[in-house]
């Protein structure tokens, strides 16, 4: 299920710890630890408390085994720290390949020769040992259009990117575009358009390899899902300030909509992951429980979307423009109803099990105004309107 192993994590953490603590165990630590160390009371606290109470049992008693093993450890770097991999090393056995950097998972970066060493154990068994320089730390990745995460930003629970209409300036405050359901408040009602301001939204903007670069904050401008599946927000930031701050840029937004066999490419930053497809179809009407959308795309099998890449950018995969946002997917081959969505044109019903979809973007770049804002007012714009 994408990135949601948190349940199977908490477990394996806390199975892995013997002593069988109870919550008031865990109020004595913490206030010994508060004494001790003042100024990292509370690292790493909650998912100490997690396993408070937890039937961990008696603890794994690890040996070493007889088949090959890979083990792989960034030097520097904090999510799972360097020492795990040599207490296990020293374990298990193995061999232990030690990557030379702060990041986590940069081993799926192309660029650099740690990952192919790990590839090399996988295609035919041959470890690998010593170390490899990792990733640089003064630089955020590979350069170039459409295939990495430049212009994409990582919402608590969705994907999301940075748009930039045509008309758009320098100085104008940037844009930000994901789905209707991954609204901060919930998703919209059936029928329902939302255009109050209220809501704040918050979200990391990633490097061209998927580093999360820093924050942006806004206000969401425009939410619905009815017909469509978008929400639209207006940062703090402006385009320049974030290519200064970030060194990315917004994508275009197209004014023309995708058409079946355009070549496209699906960038998901909470998933940090790219599809490369093409846009297999155009569906006059998408239905998915209560909610309805027109002219969504359907991508050809390629692009097996997961949950987490809902909001992730759609984009022409020669120009970079972004053609649509990435929306949902038949997860079980069910008919009509949430997160299993069925094509309807006019009395077929058709089911397409595994099949991601899009919503077509084409009618935002015609609600933009003046100072990049949106006016649902202007003759041209065709957005539902409350």
């Amino acid at each position: 299920m994408g990135r949601n192993y948190g349940f199977t994590h908490d477990a394996f953490m806390c199975n892995a710890s013997p002593d069988g603590r109870t919550y008031a165990d865990l109020v004595r630590i913490r206030k010994e630890r508060q004494a001790k160390y003042p100024f990292s009371t509370d690292f790493n606290n909650e998912p100490v408390a997690n396993c408070a109470g937890w039937p961990a049992g008696k603890p794994w008693a690890l040996k070493p085994g007889k088949s090959r093993l890979q083990l792989s450890g960034h030097k520097f770097e904090t999510v799972t720290p360097y020492v795990w991999a040599k207490m296990m090393h020293e374990k298990i056995g193995g061999s232990l390949l030690t990557v030379m950097d702060a990041e986590h998972s940069t081993m799926k970066s192309n660029d650099f020769a740690c990952g192919s060493k790990v590839l090399d154990f996988f295609r035919d068994g041959t470890p690998a040992k010593g170390s490899c320089a990792g990733f640089p730390a003064d630089r955020t990745g590979p350069p170039g259009p459409a295939g990495n995460m430049a212009g994409t930003v990582k919402l608590p629970y969705c994907s999301a990117s940075l748009v930039r209409p045509r008309t758009a300036r320098d100085e104008d405050k940037a844009l930000l575009l994901t789905n209707g359901h991954c609204h901060p408040a919930g998703r919209p009602k059936p029928g329902e358009v939302i255009t109050d301001k209220n809501a704040v939204i918050e979200g990391t903007v990633m490097s061209p390899a998927g580093r999360e670069l820093g924050p942006v904050t806004g206000r969401v401008l425009y939410a619905t899902m009815t017909g469509t599946d978008i929400t639209l927000a207006q940062l703090d930031s402006t385009y320049a300030e974030i290519q200064q701050k970030y060194k990315v840029e917004a994508f275009p937004l197209a004014s023309s909509s995708p058409v079946p066999g355009q070549k496209i490419k699906v960038a998901s930053s909470f998933l940090e992951s790219v599809w490369s497809c093409q846009a297999e179809a155009v569906v006059p009407t998408l239905k998915e429980g209560d909610y309805t959308s027109t002219h969504a795309i359907r991508y050809a099998k390629e692009c097996d979307t997961r949950p987490g890449s809902s909001g992730s950018p759609v984009i022409d995969a020669e120009t970079r423009e972004l053609v649509a946002v990435n929306s949902t997917s038949n997860r079980d081959g069910k008919e009509c109803e949430l997160n299993n969505p069925c094509e309807v044109d006019g009395t077929v019903t058709t089911v397409h099990q595994g099949r991601g979809y899009a919503t077509q973007t084409a009618a935002i770049a015609a609600c933009i105004g003046d100072d990049n804002t949106l006016d649902l007012k202007r003759q041209e714009c065709t957005l539902p309107r409350p």
